[in-house]
């Protein structure tokens, strides 16, 4: 587990610095740019509680993640510029997620 929020942090982190890099002017009309970057920075404050937390039962862990990779989800759904690097950064975060899912899962049955 802490390895998997260590590297969700820094992942997150990276995003939230790239959305704070690239030009405001170019936001969308209607605010989704910025809702989504603060879902980012939703999820990363979930994963930054669950690695203070320390360690808790799977069922509670569980649900703080799927928590932040929801709000991952929501805001890849949801920004408009397919064509950007953040939207692919984005994406790539989502899969990240998905696949540290599965391997804290592993190991923890491999425990058992």
């Amino acid at each position: 587990m802490r390895t998997a929020l260590a590297f969700m942090q820094r992942s997150l982190e990276f995003l939230v610095r790239v959305a704070g890099e690239h030009d405001n002017a170019n936001y969308d009309d209607d605010g989704t740019d910025a809702d989504v970057e603060l879902a980012v920075e939703l999820a990363l404050e979930h994963i930054r509680r669950l690695r203070a937390a320390g360690p808790m039962e799977r069922e509670a862990f569980a649900q703080h993640w799927n928590m932040a990779a929801a709000a991952i989800r929501l805001g890849a759904l949801a920004y408009g510029r397919t064509d950007s690097t953040y939207y692919r950064m984005l994406g790539f975060v989502q899969q990240q997620f998905e696949v540290s899912a599965a391997m804290v899962e592993f190991v923890d049955e491999a425990q058992d």
